[in-house]
């Protein structure tokens, strides 16, 4: 019997990724011109990662000040936890985008959206690096940088070396 081998395609080389994220912090300036800060929310090291990048493209092209938060994904049990100690000061009357790497079914960022809604912001918003569809939630993204037709069995993983500060995005 032939052993299986497992493949693995790339879907976006460390230059494309930092393209997507020039692109998507533009747009996320254009729709947040008006605000003289936001607030940024990074899932897990994945998302802080896309969450850092975005937030010092935004500062660089613009005016507006980013405060940047770190959540931390509990996947088993879909929840999110602030790593802040008072969240509702940075929430409060902000314009929010929470960040992920990939959006499948949608409840991870399902949750971090109804975290930061009891804080009371201005207005949530949601940026994906990769949106791999397949929702089982309600739940759609405001600024997208690839959306990528998969398989239910297909698995894509976004890889960051923070040594190198390089990145890149696969198909399994």
């Amino acid at each position: 019997m032939a052993k299986k081998t497992e493949t693995r395609a790339a879907i976006l080389s460390d230059a494309e990724i930092r393209s997507k994220f020039t692109r998507m912090a533009y747009e996320i300036y254009e729709s947040n011109y008006v605000y003289k800060k936001i607030t940024i929310v990074g899932l897990g090291a994945q998302g802080e990662f896309i969450a850092r990048a975005l937030k010092n493209q935004i500062e660089e092209i613009s005016s507006i000040k980013v405060d940047l938060v770190s959540a931390v994904k509990d996947i088993a049990n879909s929840k999110i936890n602030l790593d802040i100690p008072a969240p509702g000061k940075i929430f409060k009357d902000r314009n929010v985008v929470i960040v992920d790497d990939v959006l499948y079914s949608g409840k991870t960022l399902f949750s971090a959206v109804a975290l930061v809604l009891a804080y009371m912001p201005v207005r949530i918003q949601t940026a994906v690096l990769i949106d791999r569809g397949h929702r089982l939630l309600p739940i759609s993204p405001n600024f997208t940088g690839i959306e990528l037709a998969t398989t239910l069995r297909e698995h894509v993983s976004v890889e960051f070396n923070l040594k190198t500060g390089k990145a890149a995005a696969f198909l399994d």
